[in-house]
């Protein structure tokens, strides 16, 4: 049975750091991005919304590898921030507000997205009011994606990658809609 009045609170981060993170690594790394949308159950996107935390270029580029370096400057990120006037505790805010607007309430919704634990981190360690917000469990369509693979070694749904978060999370959702239409029949019967 659905319940169209739950809200699900999507989100995905950039940030100038993503591989072989530790809990000591995510007060060091910053967060440059933050895109978060509002769905319904049945994965409607209702709202979205996208805030580029600002930081001066020489304190970033130093912190993030060659492949991050390289990424964020293709797809403008690091211009974006040195544009943006929006530091990181009035992102904080902006997106728990965001969220309580389009009805996400306290500890009313998990944390979805791909690859959430990585999310999950760095708002433990840079904004603990939005993972507070947010309820313990997550979401995480890339352990679906997983078990998929496990089940079907061949399954591998194409990725885009900008690496940018409001396009990467808008995927997710499209991931999470595919794996809701394989499996629907099956928990159907």
């Amino acid at each position: 049975m659905m319940n169209n009045d739950r809200r699900l609170a999507w989100l995905d981060l950039e940030s100038t750091g993503f591989t072989e993170l530790h809990k000591q690594m995510v007060y060091q790394h910053r967060i440059l991005e933050v895109g978060v949308l509002v769905t319904d159950d049945q994965f409607n996107v209702l709202a979205q919304h996208v805030v580029v935390v600002h930081h001066d270029p020489a304190d970033v580029l130093p912190l993030c590898d060659d492949i991050v370096r390289s990424m964020h400057t293709r797809n403008g990120l690091f211009d974006d921030v040195s544009a943006s006037s929006t530091d990181l505790a009035s992102a904080e805010q902006q997106i728990i507000e965001f969220l309580v607007e389009h009805g996400v309430q306290a500890k009313a919704s998990p944390l979805c997205g791909s690859g959430i634990h990585f999310d999950r981190m760095f708002l433990e360690a840079q904004m603990p009011a939005l993972n507070a917000h947010l309820h313990y469990r997550n979401l995480d369509i890339s352990a679906v994606k997983e078990f998929l693979k496990t089940i079907s070694p061949a399954f591998e749904p194409v990725k885009r990658q900008s690496h940018r978060a409001l396009a990467d999370i808008l995927e997710s959702v499209e991931e999470a809609r595919l794996y809701r239409d394989l499996l629907a029949p099956i928990l159907a019967a």
